[in-house]
């Protein structure tokens, strides 16, 4: 672990992260030592210090992400929080702190026997996201949402859960950006109000064609009719998925999805950030 640029076991209890969730962080993929896709990951990163006005010395973040990655020359997970500081009781915080950062590295997820090929098993969760628009679109520390949603993992067939917001409409995955193909035309839902603004999401909605791809509120019924539907991240790219498992929510339904050429030409567009 690196916490201000030197190699520490242990942080102060006294940081604001502890406390109050009061942070953002990144998660990016590393090949052959190398972050895949960090400048779009400090620009996202830098968004969210914005949004909750976080103090954050990028100079140093980026002296100490080249410090931690010649220390990994493999392939795995750099994982950056920032936490607003150190401080003491109260949510108000001083003005004058500077962000604390910290960085640790990972090994890569164990994706088991799941197939990205031929498609995913996915449900969807009960637990739904909060409307917030301050928070929209960054990764901030405050997860309990996802950590609900991922109590309920009926088993260990399914890859990933798909979570609705407090209105009904499907936003993201638990750890995943989704996308679906409709009458020939590429969907995924807009991010107002809720979720996560995904690096992987970000790149797909530059480099796909533009006239193929809205961004659009989305309801479970109208997924249940997609032709198409595949998740992303950029840690473990671009999943396929081949069934849908609803239960209690607008209905109890299993819905079946075929691979198409839109999950494929994603695929690609991941392949390219890795070499």
């Amino acid at each position: 672990m690196l916490v201000n640029g030197t190699p520490q076991q242990t942080i102060s209890l006294n940081e604001r992260a502890l406390a109050y969730g009061d942070g953002v962080f990144e998660t990016i993929r590393l090949f052959e030592g190398q972050p895949v896709l960090l400048a779009e990951h400090l620009q996202r990163l830098s968004l969210a210090c914005d949004a909750l006005d976080i103090n954050c010395d990028f100079k140093k973040l980026n002296t100490d992400i080249q410090f931690i990655s010649e220390e990994f020359d493999k392939f795995g997970v750099l994982k950056i929080v920032l936490s607003r500081g150190e401080g003491g009781r109260g949510y108000r915080p001083d003005t004058e702190l500077e962000a604390t950062r910290i960085l640790t590295l990972h090994s890569l997820p164990v994706l088991g026997d799941f197939d990205a090929n031929n498609g995913i098993a996915v449900f969807m969760c009960r637990q739904r996201l909060s409307q917030q628009k301050a928070l929209a679109g960054i990764k901030h520390l405050n997860r309990l949402e996802q950590v609900l949603a991922a109590k309920e993992w009926p088993n260990e067939r399914f890859f990933e859960g798909l979570m609705c917001d407090v209105d009904g409409d499907v936003i993201e995955g638990t750890r995943t950006n989704l996308f679906f193909s409709e009458n020939g035309s590429l969907r995924t839902p807009a991010l107002t109000y809720a979720g996560v603004n995904g690096v992987l999401r970000q790149l797909l909605l530059e480099k796909m064609p533009k006239e193929t791809i809205i961004e659009d509120k989305i309801t479970v019924e109208r997924l249940l009719q997609a032709d198409e539907l595949f998740l992303c991240n950029s840690v473990i790219g671009v999943w396929p998925v081949k069934e849908l498992v609803i239960t209690g929510l607008v209905t109890d339904k299993s819905q079946y999805f075929t691979p198409g050429k839109f999950s494929e030409i994603a695929k690609e567009l991941f392949r390219e950030t890795l070499f």
